[in-house]
């Protein structure tokens, strides 16, 4: 039974990470398009 609970541990624990490191990729590509265009508006007001 120990080895099923670990089994089980590890999925769920997988499924976590998974949804998490997909989340921060998101917001991560997000915030890259954000400031890409922040620098892109300040550079030409600036010209």
């Amino acid at each position: 039974m120990d080895f099923l609970t670990n089994i089980a541990n590890y999925e769920f624990f997988r499924l976590i990470n998974d949804y998490l490191r997909d989340e921060i990729a998101i917001f991560q590509w997000n915030l890259l398009q954000r400031t890409t265009a922040w620098v892109g508006v300040v550079a030409l007001r600036n010209l």
